[in-house]
């Protein structure tokens, strides 16, 4: 069976639906999957074709305003004309997800599945209000199943639930082998008190508050990383320059995975004050490590974070002063700490396995098919 899994972007990109789509690629490679990843590449700087951990990428130039949209009509055309059995589409509010749609709709044969992850819109609600009835309504009807990440989604976009009989709610899946054998012994260090932020340096991320809130605490032993790239990050560092916190603050870019890992381990609490999260792959990994989140209560980070018990909800935007005393109310108390953490990890290991995300994949992918 071929399996063409369809994204704005991959790997070496970053992000959460880059990390998603690798993830499930490789595993559905493992298990014998003829996969092959098809998504653009706006910088032009990446291989056009590559074959990685036995996936097949191939990659189009596309226009991408504001890092949006990823306007690669090329991809329609390959899709067309391309032999497989199922097209997987990921990100609704990217275009190849469109071109994927109209392509499926050429070949009764092809199975066709999306996986919405909604996240906040780069571009503000407005272009979506002609998008989605037209647009979207067409990629529903042609979509064999709709996967959305968390139940949120389905109160974001209203012509999902005319395709109620399609929907299915698979959450994002985290890598739990690779944590084994790491010492979470974060809480127990007396040094430096380590916050966290992970993914796309964006302005509706709210790393602004975060830097903000840093600025607060500065006569605490306190850091934060930030980890990633993206159109914001000079705005950012200006704020923490003008702040006069540069040492309060790192901006670590685009990170290998094994670093990336060192630095969940050694984080206390990770800071995710956005405007809006379907699910957020940097938090699931988070709690994964027993790092105590504080996240803005919005789309589906309720559906992951239980307040008081495995983490911190908060109001979008994040008022600077409450978040701060909370900060140091578990830097004061490390037995608070230590126990949230623990319980964000056993609700992380009992609900966000990757294997399980991709037996449901499976499922989808072979059921009714020759």
């Amino acid at each position: 069976m071929k399996i063409i899994q369809v994204c704005p972007r991959y790997y070496p990109d970053i992000g959460g639906v880059e990390t998603h789509v690798k993830e499930i690629s490789e595993r559905l490679a493992e298990r014998g999957f003829e996969v092959e990843v098809v998504c653009t590449d706006p910088s032009g700087k990446h291989p056009k074709e590559e074959l990685i951990n036995g996936v097949e990428v191939k990659r189009f130039r596309s226009f991408a305003p504001k890092d949006a949209y990823f306007i690669a009509p090329q991809i329609y055309f390959y899709l067309k004309k391309v032999k497989c059995d199922v097209i997987h589409a990921h990100n609704y509010r990217a275009l190849p997800m469109l071109f994927a749609a109209l392509a499926a709709k050429r070949n009764n044969e092809v199975k066709f599945v999306i996986t919405t992850h909604l996240g906040f819109s780069k571009v503000g609600k407005v272009p979506y209000y002609i998008y989605n009835p037209v647009f979207g309504n067409m990629i529903f009807k042609s979509s064999d199943k709709i996967v959305v990440v968390s139940p949120a989604e389905l109160d974001e976009i209203s012509q999902i639930k005319k395709y109620n009989s399609k929907v299915i709610w698979i959450p994002n899946g985290i890598d739990f082998p690779k944590y084994e054998g790491i010492s979470q012994d974060a809480a127990k260090n007396k040094g430096t008190f380590n916050l966290l932020y992970v993914g796309r340096l964006e302005k509706q991320k709210g790393i602004d508050i975060a830097i903000r809130i840093i600025y607060m605490l500065r006569n605490y032993p306190v850091h934060l990383n930030i980890v990633g790239t993206g159109p914001y990050r000079e705005n950012l560092e200006k704020l923490a320059s003008k702040l006069d916190i540069n040492e309060f603050v790192s901006f670590k870019g685009r990170i290998e995975e094994e670093e990336l890992i060192k630095l969940y381990n050694k984080s206390h609490i990770f800071l995710l004050l956005s405007e809006y999260e379907a699910h957020s792959m940097a938090l699931t990994e988070a709690i994964g490590f027993g790092v105590v989140p504080i996240v803005s209560n919005v789309g589906g980070n309720p559906y992951i974070v239980d307040n008081g018990k495995t983490g911190f909800l908060v109001d979008y935007p994040a008022n600077e002063e409450y978040v701060a005393s909370l900060i140091i109310k578990l830097f004061e108390d490390k037995s608070l700490l230590m126990r949230i953490g623990e319980n964000a990890k056993n609700e992380a290991l009992s609900k966000y396995d990757i294997s399980r995300t991709v037996n449901e994949y499976i499922k989808i992918y072979t059921e009714n098919s020759n």
